[in-house]
């Protein structure tokens, strides 16, 4: 729920809308923001992806500072992706990487993330030689992605079970997807991260990042590196999960864990893959 305040509001507490915009903009630039800089790449061979990053109180406004947006063209370049997915949050990348690479999912990442969070926007804006110069307009990704929490629930409700119709709706927007998002053990090489339940092994698959990010914050996975999670085409993912289960390293996988989601045996995965394809 959204609450407005409006001007007639704002006078009879004997204040004006310009004032408190003047005292935020005055209490945001006598603050230093918290500015970090990375590069991202998904996997190991793809190129870096410069990025800067704030996340602070005061993040969202950081666009009135000259100071921030001097630092982010100075690591950038004059032409520049910028996303608010939150008041306390502002990302940044070179406008050419937000549109050739798909490393940061800029666009779907962020829209995805606003969906599940009371999010500020999910859209992106040029920022050019030190002004914001309008919204960078994309497709929106929300047209074409499945909604995998009524597609979960409609397959496994709370009471009874789906019809068979409802279960293939499931996994074959699953198999569907071009990639699935793994979390990765916070330490140690690269790997993605498995767990015992009720005496069995099991490794954790995820559709989309905001999904992803839930089951991170619940498990604590977030590494102080920055890693946290890879992806893989959803053939290769097949393939690892076949062989990992044959190994015996584990039993099934967990889809889209708490979110709610949905699990199979790890032979399952394949025999469903064969039955819908």
């Amino acid at each position: 729920m959204k609450v407005g305040v409006s001007r007639q509001k704002l006078a009879d507490e004997g204040l004006d809308l310009e004032t408190l915009e003047q005292s935020l903009i005055a209490r945001m630039v006598a603050t230093t923001p918290s500015i970090q800089k990375m590069d991202l790449s998904l996997e190991l061979g793809d190129p870096r992806i410069p990025m800067v990053f704030v996340q602070e109180e005061l993040a969202a406004t950081r666009v009135l500072d000259p100071a921030c947006v001097e630092t982010i063209h100075r690591e950038l370049g004059e032409a520049v992706a910028l996303g608010l997915p939150a008041g306390h949050q502002l990302v940044a990348v070179p406008l050419k990487t937000a549109f050739e690479s798909d490393a940061l999912t800029m666009n779907r990442h962020l829209y995805e993330r606003a969906e599940a969070e009371d999010r500020l926007t999910p859209g992106m804006f040029l920022l050019q030689q030190g002004k914001l110069m309008g919204r960078i307009a994309t497709a929106d990704p929300r047209s074409s992605k499945p909604d995998f929490i009524k597609l979960s629930q409609a397959a496994h409700p709370a009471s009874g079970t789906g019809t068979m119709e409802d279960k293939d709706a499931l996994w074959t927007a699953l198999f569907g997807l071009p990639e699935w998002y793994f979390p990765v053990f916070p330490e140690g090489p690269i790997y993605p991260f498995l767990s015992t339940i009720n005496g069995k092994r099991w490794a954790f698959a995820f559709t989309e990042p905001s999904h992803l990010d839930f089951f991170l914050k619940e498990q604590s996975l977030q590494a102080a590196d920055g890693r946290s999670f890879l992806t893989m085409p959803v053939d290769g993912a097949r393939q690892w999960i076949a062989e990992n289960g044959d190994e015996g390293k584990i039993f099934g996988v967990h889809f889209n864990f708490g979110c709610p989601g949905w699990f199979a045996p790890y032979k399952n995965v394949e025999v469903i893959y064969q039955h819908l394809f």
